[in-house]
């Protein structure tokens, strides 16, 4: 019974803030949805690479990906939304708990009627944490079906898009919802914990977590051959490129020595003419012209160049497990010590 009274308590004062967080989370959720099932229904798939330079494998591969692009063009916005939305659920959820009974001076009466303020806490925190995990979830849920629909384009998600999916997006939102109580019991007003609230979490999510990824990638980069995407989506974030030569010693970490422009067209010009040697001076009219070309053919062709040449250095996909793991231990450490803190900031709080 007493559960049911605090969660039809919080429904009575906050009732605003619930119906705007289930909404928006379904309308976040539905829009991603039905791009995600717009992408399926092209009927993308890994026959469609590798792409050459007439284009990809078919020529209803190339249709099928100008309608994807068409498609993860209006995704953008709402992988921006995904993006925001943890830190905004939380915030909307979080603010109202305590803030609210200060700044309407019903604390002290409230507090006086609780049996304890840890139970008051408790009783009105609970009710708004179960429904930022349904609403949450709801989105996080969206978040992965659109970016696993993205990935048929080689075209999902990046390291500024952990909290985008998944659980990396339950733990950024309950972040957010704990430090949004913390403030909101600190300060004692719901606007200025709104401010103050977006001002930490943005710090969180654009420096603090950023820095942190930083460090992680150092470990976990590795150099490429360029044209590997055509195998399969590879990395999640692209840190350098460059010409190497492979078969000559070069710094270490790298696939090889360094080529510039310069040295690549040399390098070419003498293993093609090793292979085909000179071409004849018949203007390309004679069998003999058409075998020279025949033979130079593969020695110009640009993709060949650059799957011989260039490399990229990357974070792969395969580190994406590791990024979640540290972005979701990044926002428990944050959470869970502003939920601390409230609980003594809640008992030594003097009402207004």
């Amino acid at each position: 019974m007493t559960a049911l009274r605090a969660t039809w308590l919080t429904w009575r004062i906050h009732r605003f803030e619930v119906v705007f967080v289930v909404a928006l989370s379904g309308l976040l959720a539905v829009t991603a949805w039905i791009i995600a099932d717009q992408i399926r229904g092209l009927g993308l798939s890994d026959a469609c690479w590798p792409r050459t330079d007439e284009g990809f494998a078919t020529r209803a591969c190339d249709r099928m990906i100008e309608r994807f692009w068409r498609i993860a063009d209006q995704a953008a916005p709402v992988r921006v939304a995904l993006t925001v939305a943890p830190a905004l659920l939380g915030l909307i959820l979080g603010v109202p708990v305590v803030a609210r009974e200060l700044e309407l001076r019903t604390a002290g009466l409230s507090w006086s009627l609780a049996r304890s303020r840890r139970r008051w806490l408790l009783a009105r925190f609970l009710p708004m944490l179960a429904v930022a995990v349904v609403g949450l979830a709801l989105v996080a849920w969206a978040g992965g079906t659109l970016f696993e629909a993205l990935w048929l384009g080689r075209h999902g998600p990046d390291l500024t898009e952990i909290a985008g999916e998944g659980i990396g997006l339950i733990a950024r939102g309950l972040a957010g919802l704990a430090v949004a109580l913390l403030i909101g019991t600190l300060v004692g007003r719901t606007m200025p914990t709104v401010l103050i609230g977006v001002v930490v979490l943005a710090a969180w999510g654009l420096v603090a977590v950023p820095r942190a990824q930083d460090v992680l990638a150092d470990r976990s980069t590795t150099w490429q051959r360029d044209g590997s995407w055509r195998e399969g989506p590879s990395y999640l974030r692209y840190l350098d490129d460059g010409m190497f030569d492979a078969s000559r010693p070069g710094r270490a970490g790298e696939p090889g020595a360094r080529l510039d422009e310069d040295t690549l067209s040399r390098d070419i010009y003498r293993r093609l003419e090793r292979a085909c040697g000179d071409a004849p001076d018949d203007g390309g009219r004679t069998r003999a012209s058409r075998t020279w070309e025949a033979c130079a053919q593969p020695f110009w062709d640009e993709e060949a160049q650059l799957a011989t040449y260039r490399w990229r250095y990357v974070v792969p996909r395969s580190a994406w497990t590791d990024f979640v793991t540290l972005d979701v231990a990044m926002s428990g450490i944050l959470g869970g010590t502003a939920l601390l803190l409230t609980f003594p900031v809640v008992a030594r709080r003097k009402p207004e």
